[in-house]
């Protein structure tokens, strides 16, 4: 065995086997025109899913999970290399001179794992079939399928819902809490509020009575297809925290207070404040429950040009305490496309002809907005700033998120018209 690591098992008495239930009711009616008209409900309830960890550091199946304010306690007498430390409490601040594990900010993973139910591993990673989604939609299609004009347009109003962490991976967006599945449960990261889908093809018949101008106009086919959807909620596909990081500068004599556990700021640096990073272990006093911001606005309100997220809406908490793990609906940018292609086939011969087809992907040229790793400032939720406040509580709850304020904002566009020329020869 290896000290600290992470382990694997499972569970004996979990025996559930994933569970889906669907349900629909779809009206169909043919209308004048030669169209059908078909509107439809749709959905389906999963649970028993099987939850099998993430790569994050917070992870639901994580047994050996610390809550909020662990760290804030005195430390367990636990194991024999962490001994000499046993009963003490540890501050927010050390003492001037530093070291290691003299403050909850320097103590090394033995020292963190000593606070564990497992106390010589760092993660112990249990899956359990105990997770659970739901997806509901309106759809609602019209569609044409014979004469010249053929077409089929759709459009979905729906919502999917349910775990974020499950899956292994970010592919199932990142969870926040893992004693509190409600404060996991949420928007989807494939979930979008709003889909429209429409294709169609027309075929020029014989307009042009002009035997040579008819060879070159007549018998065209062209067909499209247009795109749109939603965007998905932002803190389901970057971070339930928008990645929440930065530093806060507090004065010499200021005074950090969780419960019984207070420290006060001491330095030799000369520059007369001391550090707290804004860590979940710092804050929070564990290292497996994500720091959410605290809500003192309405973060989808007061928009600029381009910006999704609004920045003044999140604060900090105050030490030993977490912030909010929902703030609404938050979509980010939508998608839009549009193909065109216009072919032709021209007879040669008795057994020969050639088809001439011009195509032009996203013809009108249109760039979609949207959050990029060019730029991560642009969804990085940072709070670096210096605080006068001499109660670090107090200084936590001053904070703004002004010192980035690029944040919440899809300037960048992607996209561009390609075209495309093809002869095909059949013989």
């Amino acid at each position: 065995m290896v000290r600290d690591s992470s382990v694997y098992a499972f569970d004996p008495t979990d025996n559930e086997e994933p569970r889906v239930r669907t349900y629909n009711l779809s009206v169909d009616q043919r209308l004048p025109g030669k169209m059908l008209l078909e509107i439809a409900y749709v959905g389906n309830v999963s649970d028993k899913l099987l939850n099998d960890g993430s790569t994050q550091n917070t992870t639901l199946d994580d047994l050996n999970s610390l809550a909020v304010g662990a760290l804030f306690r005195a430390q367990p007498n636990s194991r024999a290399d962490t001994a000499a430390t046993a009963g003490r409490t540890f501050p927010v601040f050390g003492p001037a001179a530093g070291g290691n594990n003299v403050s909850i900010g320097s103590l090394d993973q033995a020292h963190i794992d000593s606070y564990k139910r497992y106390p010589l591993y760092n993660h112990v990673h249990v899956p359990e079939h105990n997770t659970y989604s739901n997806y509901n939609g309106l759809q609602v299609g019209l569609t044409r399928q014979s004469g010249g004009a053929h077409y089929n347009v759709n459009y979905t109003f729906s919502k999917a819902l349910g775990i974020q962490g499950i899956g292994g991976s970010a592919t199932y967006s990142y969870t926040s809490d893992p004693f509190n599945y409600d404060n996991d449960y949420s928007n989807m990261p494939f979930d979008r509020r709003h889909i429209f889908n429409a294709s169609y093809s027309y075929t020029v018949g014989d307009l042009v009575k002009n035997r040579f101008l008819g060879e070159a106009t007549n018998g065209w086919e062209v067909s499209g297809i247009l795109n749109y959807q939603s965007g998905a909620n932002l803190p389901s596909i970057i971070n339930s925290n928008f990645g929440l990081s930065g530093s806060l500068q507090v004065p010499v004599g200021s005074v950090a207070a969780v419960g019984n556990n207070v420290s006060t700021c001491n330095t030799t640096s000369g520059t007369g404040t001391c550090t707290v990073s804004l860590s979940s272990t710092n804050i929070l006093g564990t290292p497996n429950v994500n720091l959410q911001p605290r809500l003192i606005g309405a973060p989808n309100r007061n928009h600029g040009k381009h910006q999704y997220v609004n920045a003044n809406a999140f604060s900090l908490p105050t030490l030993g305490t977490n912030g909010a793990y929902k703030y609404g609906f938050l979509p980010g940018p939508g998608f839009f496309n549009t193909d065109l292609t216009a072919a032709k086939r021209f007879r040669l011969t008795e057994g020969s002809s050639m088809q001439l087809s011009v195509a032009a992907f996203n013809f009108i040229n249109h760039g979609n907005n949207s959050f990029t790793q060019v730029n991560q400032a642009n969804y990085t939720l940072n709070f670096s700033q210096t605080s006068n406040a001499g109660d670090v509580n107090q200084a936590l709850l001053n904070t703004n998120a002004s010192s980035n304020p690029q944040f919440g904002y899809a300037p960048l566009r992607e996209g561009r018209r390609i075209m495309e020329l093809g002869l095909r020869f059949d013989f």
